[in-house]
């Protein structure tokens, strides 16, 4: 009994000085935080919850209780936080148009808007960043939203105005500023990282895919984070490849000769070993071989089983060759499936196994 009261009271402790050591948010009202942000020259930093908000409830009780995250908002801000749906917080959240929790509001001592963040992070590092963007004049939306109007704005500035824009979550907006900016870009511009947030923009096919394949090589110079092309890259082939095989298009000659053109691409980009797409390319380039037997050995890897639909890729595929793979081939799939049936129980693969014996 007397251990577990140790511990009760240790992780009291523990727990207590972790609150000390995150953000100090201040017993104020509205306008006390106003008044005291004019006399210390400070920003508000208010956190617009409701109790009913989960993600509210992480970010009090995860983020905002880091040491790293006191360090940064308390000398820098006087930090509020105000319940949406209680008492004055009604108010507010009518007055600064808060619909959406939770809502993070940087405010100026004379009480306007200077920027807003709709939603939270996980990573303290992450959410800084975009507070920092916000504290910052230049990069707040509020800025950089009257600068738009005023027709002044530079290629850097939209690249600021759509982050900003996208971190308040005004998706609308954030998708003009995203086709303005692509607009004004030269060629050398599409190629650097500044702008990867547009590569999903890019249409399979048309002038601006053909020059990003053909100067691929000086993107990846450019970028810090390869992640960020490998994913467009998925985007579009894993999307094309997937949809050839799940539509069964290989059944024609037409659509043979697409999937081939995709497996080439593929490879071009050297995205074949890429894991999201690795077994998609797989079960395709050996289509085009015909090799029947790589098909339903794939079967025996657990981890390609549980892949969404992959199992009725196979089963399509080996059903489209049956007719297509001389004997010695047949005989292989055969002892291969049947072996496979003696694991698992499945009804289909038998039943596409019966062609290759005929």
């Amino acid at each position: 009994m007397r251990s577990i009261v140790i511990c009760i009271v240790f992780m009291s402790v523990v727990f207590v000085g972790r609150a000390q050591e995150g953000v100090k948010f201040e017993d104020l009202t509205f306008e006390q935080a106003l008044k005291k942000s004019k006399e210390e020259k400070k920003l508000v930093f208010m956190d617009c919850y409701t109790q009913w908000c989960g993600a509210c409830k992480v970010m009090l009780n995860t983020v905002f209780r880091e040491k790293e995250a006191g360090d940064f908002f308390n000398s820098r801000f006087i930090c509020l936080k105000c319940d949406m749906e209680v008492s004055e917080g009604v108010e507010l959240a009518k007055r600064f148009g808060v619909k959406g929790f939770p809502t993070f509001l940087l405010i100026r001592p004379d009480g306007t808007e200077q920027h807003r963040i709709l939603g939270g992070s996980s990573s303290l590092k992450d959410f800084i960043a975009w507070v920092e963007m916000g504290a910052r004049k230049e990069t707040s939306l509020d800025y950089l939203t009257k600068l738009y109007a005023a027709g002044k704005m530079k290629k850097k500035q939209l690249r600021d105005y759509h982050w900003a824009l996208y971190h308040a979550g005004f998706r609308e907006k954030d998708k003009e500023i995203m086709t303005k900016l692509a607009e004004k870009l030269s060629n050398k511009d599409w190629l650097q990282e500044d702008f990867s947030f547009l590569l999903g923009e890019i249409k399979y096919g048309d002038d601006r895919f053909k020059y990003m394949i053909e100067n691929l090589s000086s993107l990846r110079k450019n970028y810090k984070e390869q992640e960020s092309i490998n994913s467009w890259l998925y985007s579009i082939y894993g999307v094309r490849l997937k949809d050839c095989l799940y539509w069964e298009e290989f059944r024609t000659k037409e659509g043979l000769e697409k999937l081939g053109k995709i497996c080439q691409e593929v490879e071009m980009v050297g995205m074949q070993d890429d894991e999201r797409l690795k077994s998609a390319y797989m079960l395709a380039n050996d289509c085009m071989k015909k090799d029947a037997e790589k098909i339903v050995l794939m079967l025996e890897d657990t981890t390609f089983r549980e892949k969404k639909g992959y199992v009725r890729l196979v089963l399509s595929l080996l059903d489209y060759m049956s007719d297509k793979v001389d004997g010695v081939q047949a005989r292989k799939v055969v002892e291969s499936g049947e072996r496979i049936m003696k694991q698992l129980d499945m009804q289909d693969l038998k039943e596409v196994i019966e062609k290759y014996k005929q």
